[in-house]
Order: structure tokens, then C-alpha cells, then sequence
């Protein structure tokens, strides 16, 4: 899906849609619901996860379709796209557009290691 603008998911919202993106196929609504138990641990309702699927699906990051008695779920865009979307939508609105603004407040706010630093310049460089 080409998409340019997005509308983010919440938390609860991404929790849902990484399991939808990590299902080897389209998946039910019981499967979302018995993964999130044991990979968040979380014992949400069933029309609560149904809501966070339409609205997953209204922001254009899923979609279902009826199979026999069951709707099932797939992603109309790839768990890398959405990060992609994600983060340049942080970039805009945070850092003016600028991602080495971003880099700059990570090393200030000491997210990123000296390490990382010379891995992140070593990247740079090998790109030349």
C-alpha cells in the first residue's frame, strides 16, 4: 500500500497489528486474541480486540474478509513500511525534517553509546 500519510496506531493498536504481521497467514480473531495472551499477557474481550482491528483496518493498516463463519485478517502494509511512515512522521513533526537533528538528541540524551556512534559513522561511511 503506497501510502504517505498515517494515522498511528495506538499501543494496544500496534501490540494487535504486530501479531498480525508476524502470522506466517491471515489470522482470526481468536488467534489475535489467544497470542496476545501469551505474548503480552494480556486478557482483553473479544470486542475490545475486535475494536482495535477496525480501527487498525479504518487507519489502513489491515484489512479482513469473511471466510465461512469466520473474518480474517491480513496487513495491506509491511511492518517495515509502517516504521518507515512512523518515523519520518517523528522526524517532521520533532527534528524539522532534519534526521541528524534526530541523531544529535539521541546522542544528548545519551540513547546512543559511543559505539553505536561509530557503528552509526562507520554506516555513513561505507555508503560513499
Amino acid at each position: 500500500m503506497a501510502q504517505s500519510k498515517l494515522i498511528p496506531l495506538t499501543n494496544s493498536e500496534y501490540e494487535v497489528m504486530k501479531i498480525v504481521w508476524e502470522s506466517d497467514h491471515d489470522i482470526t480473531l481468536q488467534e489475535v486474541l489467544s497470542l496476545c495472551a501469551v505474548k503480552y499477557q494480556k486478557i482483553w474481550k473479544r470486542t475490545t480486540v475486535a475494536t482495535f482491528l477496525a480501527h487498525i483496518i479504518e487507519k489502513g493498516v489491515a484489512t479482513s474478509y469473511r471466510k465461512g463463519r469466520y473474518f480474517y485478517y491480513k496487513p495491506t502494509i509491511s511492518e517495515d513500511e509502517y516504521k518507515k511512515l512512523e518515523t519520518g512522521n517523528m522526524i517532521n513533526f520533532w527534528y524539522d525534517g532534519s534526521a541528524s537533528n534526530l541523531v544529535a538528541s539521541l546522542y544528548k540524551q545519551e540513547f546512543l553509546t559511543k559505539d553505536e556512534l561509530n557503528n552509526i559513522k562507520k554506516m555513513i561511511d561505507d555508503m560513499d
